[in-house]
């Protein structure tokens, strides 16, 4: 059969009519699955990424905001850092619930205003669900929460001087011995 560009004389056998959707739906599935395949990437990395992203982000308003609100008259740097720092958590709250549902039962009567408390956890909680905690023991009761981390409980074997490293990095997480005088003065 010699090449014709009629379409009329495609559709004329029931073979070449089957051959030319055949040739055409092939293509289409091959086009779809590259976009299903793209779009299961950017729904799996959008997680760790946004996670990422929103964390330096707040940082750098963290360091930003305070320090552009010196120049304006009536204003000192403590109380726009601590503005800012409300702000960084409502906006981690926020994006808790959303896209986490995290609910934390009996945060209210389990969670003291004021005073000394211990949580032990009976593994390392995920960051997400940390940062929760954090977030809301912040914005609910105006507290900051302070970690502990075992060396063995990291999730991963490091040796005691890689901890210090991370220790160097992390003001919050402090060493055993000094953990004593953080919960005697109320501090949770």
């Amino acid at each position: 059969m010699p090449f014709t560009t009629d379409v009329e004389s495609i559709f004329n056998s029931p073979i070449e009519r089957t051959k030319f959707i055949l040739k055409y739906w092939n293509k289409f599935i091959v086009v779809l699955n590259v976009c299903l395949e793209l779009l299961l990437w950017i729904g799996t990395c959008q997680g760790p990424l946004l996670m990422l992203t929103s964390v330096l982000l707040s940082d750098f308003y963290l360091v930003w905001k305070p320090a552009l609100f010196t120049f304006l008259p009536g204003s000192d740097y403590k109380s726009a850092y601590i503005q800012a720092k409300r702000e960084v958590a409502r906006f981690f709250q926020f994006h808790i619930a959303f896209w986490h549902k995290q609910e934390i039962l009996d945060f209210d009567t389990k969670i003291p205003s004021q005073g000394g408390a211990l949580i032990v956890y009976y593994h390392a909680p995920i960051p997400i669900d940390y940062l929760g905690l954090v977030t809301r023991t912040y914005l609910e009761k105006g507290r900051l929460i302070r970690s502990v981390i075992k060396y063995g409980n990291i999730g991963c074997q490091v040796s005691e001087r890689g901890i210090q490293n991370q220790i160097h990095f992390w003001p919050k997480i402090n060493i055993l011995h000094e953990n004593y005088c953080i919960l005697r003065i109320g501090s949770v």
